[in-house]
């Protein structure tokens, strides 16, 4: 049974809202944690995973990263949230390029944001490791759109 052209474009415009949605709360995660203080995110959740990787961490090597990967996951969730955004709102056109470019340019923005936040800086590393997950987001997102395009034709 085919949709009718009405109906998809209804369906486009929820899953597009829906999508947008998303990725504006994420980005609202963000700024959040970067507003905390460095005696703030002492305590908690983010400190309990911080010292079990700088302490008890089966693998040593991962606590001198720790950080750049939570950024790197962070920004590439992003990434993927932009990515399946724009396709959604019906951009297509140098999509990757694009979800790469508002998902860096957020970190810009984050890392500018957090040299204001008492006890924390802005970090070239930080950037470079949101722009890896970025890029490993969008590029996921595409697999995943690709994938999903070839099994309903």
């Amino acid at each position: 049974m085919k949709r009718s052209m009405k109906m998809t474009k209804h369906l486009n415009k929820r899953n597009a809202a829906v999508l947008w949605s998303m990725t504006a709360v994420l980005m609202v995660v963000i700024f959040y944690f970067s507003s905390l203080e460095d005696t703030e995110l002492a305590g908690g959740f983010l400190s309990f995973i911080f010292e079990f990787f700088s302490n008890e961490c089966p693998i040593p090597i991962l606590s001198l990263f720790i950080d750049k990967l939570f950024h790197a996951g962070i920004y590439g969730l992003l990434g993927l949230l932009f990515y399946l955004s724009l396709r959604e709102s019906g951009i297509y056109r140098h999509l990757f390029l694009l979800s790469v470019v508002l998902a860096v340019g957020y970190g810009v923005t984050d890392e500018f944001h957090q040299s204001f936040v008492p006890g924390r800086f802005a970090s070239a590393g930080d950037l470079l490791a949101d722009l890896a997950g970025a890029l490993i987001g969008g590029l996921a997102a595409g697999i995943l759109v690709s994938v999903r395009n070839r099994r309903s034709v």
